[in-house]
């Protein structure tokens, strides 16, 4: 499993800051960045609001570090929002985390 982490992602979370006019602004700052390994799980096609829209699950092996559901993952311009994360072998050694494109 080491040798197939090629792909660079960025966890990034999501902040909120006081303009100076005293408004809140959301913005996503980066956390870290790692090698991971990605598998594409599925992808589907869902009606929302009367518009056809389209979900791809990825999957992302990495090692294990701290990573929460909070924070989402950017590759290659795109975001995913974390939907699970697992240790696959209950060996702290991999994390496998399943995460949706945010469109």
């Amino acid at each position: 499993m080491i040798g197939t982490f090629k792909h660079r992602i960025t966890f990034i979370k999501e902040t909120v800051t006081e303009s100076p006019n005293g408004f809140k602004e959301k913005s996503w700052e980066e956390v870290k960045k790692t090698w991971s390994n990605i598998r594409h799980e599925s992808r589907s096609k869902r009606e929302a609001n009367e518009k056809e829209a389209q979900t791809t699950t990825i999957v992302f092996d990495i090692r294990y570090q701290e990573v929460d559901v909070s924070q989402r993952i950017r590759y290659e311009n795109r975001e995913y929002s974390i939907e699970s994360i697992k240790d696959p072998t209950f060996e702290k050694r991999f994390l496998e985390i399943t995460a949706n494109e945010v469109m």
